[in-house]
């Protein structure tokens, strides 16, 4: 389990945790904000949907979004994907 941490203290390792950051706080707030006016968000989703059968399978899936989202976010922010996947 050591090779999931990173020890350098560089400047690109530096850099990385602010990306990181930034990148997984946003994702998690834009994942809240869907999530806390869900009804909103899934009338503007279904606004989308047409008669072809390829953005009707969108308009299904779209609801789940907001949950990918935020778990994605969790993941950037905590970092424990994303340090293996460098590895």
């Amino acid at each position: 389990m050591k090779h999931l941490y990173q020890t350098k203290n560089d400047q690109y390792s530096i850099a990385y945790l602010f990306l990181r950051v930034l990148l997984g706080a946003y994702l998690i707030y834009h994942a809240g904000s869907n999530l806390f006016d869900f009804d909103s968000f899934y009338m503007d989703s279904i606004n989308y949907s047409s008669t072809s059968n390829f953005q009707n399978l969108l308009s299904m899936i779209t609801p789940f979004l907001p949950f990918v989202e935020l778990f994605i976010g969790v993941l950037i922010l905590t970092g424990l994907y994303t340090s293996v996947c460098l590895r």
